[in-house]
């Protein structure tokens, strides 16, 4: 196959496209930027620099058999802290790129679309069984509506011109930074790690690999004509106070862990991963196992 990858050189992106070459396919790989220095390179990897916000003209490219739309921002890197708030900001990096790239490539006929969208588009749920009929209630930033509404495109372009649309609503990862990269930080030095809300809150999280896995699932998986979301994460309940032993243990760590009464940013969030699971055949390792390799990786760099 003939695929056209947004985002490719984010931090999915890059794993993504090696993995899709890897496999043998054409890949188009879309970046805003220039290609770094750590970007797959390949005969079969095609890098074209093309600002999405912008006309995407689909005529400029060969024949594409199916388009993975990871290209955005997020609200925790990438953004200055002056766009946090910014609605322009976020619409044009995220709400106008999708609309265009789905404009672009179901006019070309392209049937088959993989749409990266975000947990962030159920707001602050506090539950431990967060399913896809959840309450959609993107309150609280920006970036959450701009997540939400191109899914809405999505849905737009699928009722207007048919064809298989997955959109995945991705869990944080244990790798990109977050909470488990400050135990980690905290831990290496032995310092003291704080958790707030006692180190009760449970939230989802998964590996960069099965985050890969779970794109190259919805992409090869059977074609059905449908427009489907599928929540994406370990669906596996482990507390942040939790997450810290497993990392303290994993470093051998001195670091004292403090229980603080303070309230949590963030309330409970674990996903049902049951449809991702029986349609797409998607199958996320241990999250405990994926801590402390993360967190051994870490540690054999900082040595």
């Amino acid at each position: 196959m003939t695929i056209l990858i947004s985002g490719a050189s984010g931090f999915l992106g890059k794993r993504v496209t090696a993995a899709l070459s890897a496999a043998g396919n054409e890949v188009i790989a879309l970046t805003r930027g220039e290609v770094p220095n750590d970007a797959p390179k390949a005969s079969n990897i095609h890098w074209v620099k093309c600002d999405l916000a912008s006309k995407l003209d689909a005529d400029a490219f060969p024949a594409i058999s199916a388009v993975i739309h990871l290209a955005g921002t997020g609200w925790a890197r990438g953004a200055r802290a002056d766009r946090m708030t910014d609605e322009t900001y976020f619409l044009s990096s995220n709400e106008q790129a999708a609309l265009n790239v789905f404009r672009a490539f179901c006019q070309k006929g392209v049937q088959r679309f993989v749409l990266a969208s975000s947990q962030v588009v159920y707001g602050s749920p506090d539950s431990l069984a967060v399913d896809e009929d959840f309450p959609l209630t993107p309150i609280g930033s920006a970036y959450a509506c701009s997540k939400l509404n191109a899914e809405s495109w999505s849905r737009y372009f699928h009722a207007k011109f048919g064809g298989t649309f997955r959109v995945l609503r991705l869990s944080g990862f244990v790798d990109c930074g977050g909470v488990v990269d400050y135990f980690i930080d905290r831990a290496l030095e032995g310092n003291p790690i704080e958790l707030l809300a006692r180190g009760e809150v449970r939230r989802d999280y998964m590996s960069s690999e099965d985050g890969v896995q779970a794109i190259l699932k919805a992409l090869y998986t059977k074609p059905d004509g449908r427009w489907t979301a599928f929540n994406i994460g370990s669906g596996q309940s482990i507390s942040t106070g939790e997450l810290a032993r497993i990392v303290c243990e994993a470093l051998a760590s001195p670091s004292n862990l403090v229980l603080s009464d303070a309230p949590a940013p963030q309330t409970d969030f674990v996903f049902n991963i049951s449809r991702a699971s029986e349609v797409l055949g998607f199958n996320p390792g241990s999250l405990a196992e994926a801590v402390r390799a993360h967190a051994l990786r870490r540690a054999a760099v900082k040595r």
